[in-house]
């Protein structure tokens, strides 16, 4: 007779194991009693009754916990935590959070019931890597955000002493004491701070300032500087101290520069400038070769490292330019008396002089402490029309430097440059400025001209200061990476839509396709929709102590040095050029890449006030064209809808609706519209005929109407496909997640 060997039964103290490790491997797993017992074998009375004293040890140590809807799942408390900022919640209520841990922003969904404002430092666990994307999980507010919150005022109950308001930053209900609001009204937009938020309860927050009714330019405009941070004016200290610095230049001053006041020296710059940080001289020098002077308002001459100056300076990085006002970095003191390089004024400069030939080769160059003295101030039009062909003053001087920087344009494409001319819409404003008419700033042959000679000083400002006899030294530099591969397929894809051909890959010179695409489009209806994408692919340039060079210029070293009024990064690169000059030690790269980072991040922060100021006058200015019809094209897809830009002004806006159809599925490139004509799908670049259905100044955002989508050709060439290695990969994290 065959005797069957008996498996020995799970002991206690093994079952316990076995479920522990079940939740270790599948932390976010969520169980049944009875499923969790199916995983330890046949289910007899026994095993259940060992099941639930494990899962109640289990719970009692905190290692599981148990929902809502009685399941298991491990509990968070015992996983890896990490710490983490709020930095954005959707209309949708998606939270994104920042942590230094790791490379890139953490999606942690919808998480409204866990009730978190911007700039909350939370703690956090990883719940899922892949290739691109991290998934986590918030598990408790550590500290609450200290930022302040754009409100406006929606509602008043008095019964309850309560000031009911939407705060700006996520679409939200608060509440604020009527007590502490008693000047308020409906319609006010409010600065408040986050205060507390109990479960079951409408966030409460308490009132900063009130800027005023939603709608009037100054508390709109007023409102983006709360909302970003932006200063309104200077600290009463700065300003006292920027007034006390003396305009008198001492001839001790003069005799230790180099004095440039005899030569033809002007400023080039827009008609409404106010700060003119740069100038050109030019004098002949033999036959075919010219002496040209870049010259650089010598500003930390009168900021010193220690000053209030510099430090408020420093704090603001950068001057930002909202549609109708300027947040300058130096009081005005500074940037439009002392610094200006005014004309008929002695000035102090750095200069960087140039010996170059006609054909754009330079000769030599020389570095400079200077004074100059500026014969005349010219806007960009006047240059322009002498530049082509009409009588005005030095015309052969501004001719001669336009034919040396169209050489030098010239080169430097052919080297690698890579050209984006993107038209920038302006607005004409009224007396109360309100946007009456929108326009188009054109880069031309005399915007070139400065273009091209302040490339020119930056990058022989950086080459010089990244070495000394071979030897590497500390600079701050503009860096530039290579283009992301992802989003250049997206581009050759949607270059084919339009018919034009771009090659990608390693056989391919990216320089030479790029710029030939950017050449064919423009002109053409999808001149902006190429151009955006291709803006998209390119990485955001940054300021950087390591040196990767600049991808977009084709430079191997270049820095920022040209405006030193607006950039402190240029104040930076003056210091150090002048202690490089003067046979001082390099600084310490750690707390220059510390800068490197604060200027970055303030850049960043800038541009995003001023595309915001951009954004709310596009509305304002649609507010009154509703009933129009408009062209345009769709620039983008997104849940819900898709964005179009219009052809006529470049006004941005959401397509929500849409006549005959109703909106559906969704990706990057396409969305796919319902209706009685059958399902059709729509890319980007397809062009739409549409009208104003709602302006909304509170979010900044025009809503259309789509009465008609007309698709484009479909593709005209084969899309490169991803290499083969690009394939291994995208297989590996599909299989096994990203790490």
């Amino acid at each position: 007779m065959t005797h069957v060997k008996k498996i020995p039964e799970m002991t206690f103290e093994e079952k316990s194991e076995r479920i522990k490790e079940l939740f270790h491997n599948y932390p976010f797993i969520e169980l049944s009693e009875l499923e969790i017992a199916r995983t330890l074998g046949r289910v007899t009375r026994s095993l259940k009754d060992d099941t639930h004293k494990i899962l109640s040890n289990l719970l009692s140590k905190e290692y599981l916990i148990k929902t809502n809807t009685f399941l298991y799942r491990r509990s968070l408390k015992n996983m890896e935590h990490y710490t983490g900022e709020v930095i954005s919640i959707s209309r949708f209520g998606s939270v994104f959070l920042h942590s230094d841990q790791f490379d890139k922003d953490i999606d942690v969904g919808n998480v409204s019931n866990l009730r978190v404002f911007i700039g909350d430092q939370v703690s956090f666990v990883i719940k899922e890597q892949t290739y691109n994307k991290i998934y986590g999980v918030i598990d408790k507010l550590e500290e609450r955000s200290k930022q302040n919150f754009i409100a406006t005022v929606v509602d008043q109950t008095a019964s309850q002493n309560k000031l009911f308001i939407v705060v700006k930053g996520r679409e939200m209900t608060a509440v604020c004491s009527r007590k502490k609001a008693i000047n308020c009204k409906v319609g006010d937009k409010l600065v408040t701070r986050a205060l507390r938020w109990e479960e079951g309860q409408l966030p409460e927050v308490e009132l900063v300032k009130i800027l005023g009714q939603r709608g009037d330019n100054e508390t709109e405009m007023h409102a983006i500087m709360e909302e970003y941070g932006l200063p309104y004016e200077f600290p009463k200290d700065v300003v006292k101290q920027a007034d006390k610095i003396s305009s008198k230049i001492t001839q001790k001053e003069i005799k230790s520069r180099l004095d440039m006041r005899q030569v033809t020296t002007f400023t080039i710059d827009p008609a409404d400038a106010k700060d003119f940080d740069d100038a050109l001289s030019l004098r002949p020098l033999d036959e075919g070769i010219w002496e040209v002077g870049v010259h650089i308002a010598d500003v930390t001459h009168y900021v010193s490292e220690q000053s209030l100056i510099n430090e408020e300076a420093l704090k603001r990085a950068t001057s930002i330019y909202l549609v109708d006002r300027t947040i300058p970095m130096l009081p005005e003191r500074l940037c439009n008396e002392l610094c200006s390089l005014r004309p008929d004024e002695d000035k102090l400069c750095f200069s960087v002089i140039f010996h170059i030939k006609e054909d754009g080769t330079v000769l030599k160059r020389d570095f400079s402490k200077s004074v100059i003295r500026s014969n005349r101030r010219f806007a960009y039009e006047e240059v322009q029309q002498i530049i082509e062909g009409k009588d005005g003053d030095y015309a052969l001087e501004l001719r001669t430097l336009n034919r040396i920087a169209q050489k030098l344009r010239e080169a430097r494409f052919k080297s690698g440059s890579i050209t984006f001319e993107r038209k920038e819409a302006k607005f004409l404003l009224d007396e109360k400025a309100r946007p009456t008419e929108i326009f188009f700033k054109e880069q031309k042959e005399a915007n070139q001209l400065i273009e091209e000679f302040m490339l020119l000083a930056n990058r022989s400002v950086a080459e010089l200061c990244s070495k000394k006899n071979g030897r590497p030294r500390t600079m701050i530099y503009r860096i530039h990476d290579k283009p992301n591969s992802e989003k250049l397929n997206n581009l050759q894809s949607m270059a084919h839509r339009f018919g034009h051909n771009l090659q990608i890959g390693k056989k391919h010179d990216q320089y030479t396709e790029l710029n030939n695409l950017i050449n064919n489009v423009r002109g053409q209806v999808e001149e902006n929709v190429i151009t955006n994408l291709a803006l998209r692919a390119m990485s955001k340039a940054c300021y950087s102590s390591v040196n990767i060079g600049h991808y977009g210029l084709g430079f191997k070293f270049y820095s920022h040095f040209t405006s030193p009024i607006r950039r402190f990064p240029d104040m930076i690169a003056h210091r150090i050029l002048k202690g490089y000059l003067e046979g001082d030690r390099a600084p310490k790269q750690d707390s220059l890449e510390a800068l490197c980072e604060h200027c970055s991040d303030m850049e960043i922060l800038a541009a995003t006030a001023e595309r915001e100021s951009i954004k709310y006058k596009m509305v304002e200015y649609m507010l009154g064209h509703k009933d129009e019809i408009f062209h345009g094209h769709i620039t983008g897809i997104s849940a819900g809808g898709f964005y179009v830009e219009l052809n006529d002004s470049l006004i941005e806006g959401f397509v929500n609706e849409i006549e005959g159809g109703m909106i559906g599925e969704y990706d990057q490139l396409s969305i796919t519209v319902f209706g009685k004509a059958g399902t059709h799908t729509y890319s980007i670049g397809d062009k739409v005929t549409l009208q104003v259905s709602k302006c909304d100044l509170a979010k900044r955002t025009i809503f259309f109407k789509a009465l008609e989508i007309t698709k484009l050709p479909t593709t005209f060439a084969k899309v490169a496909q991803p290499s083969k290695k690009e394939k291994t990969i995208k297989k590996h994290h599909r299989k096994n997640g990203s790490h």
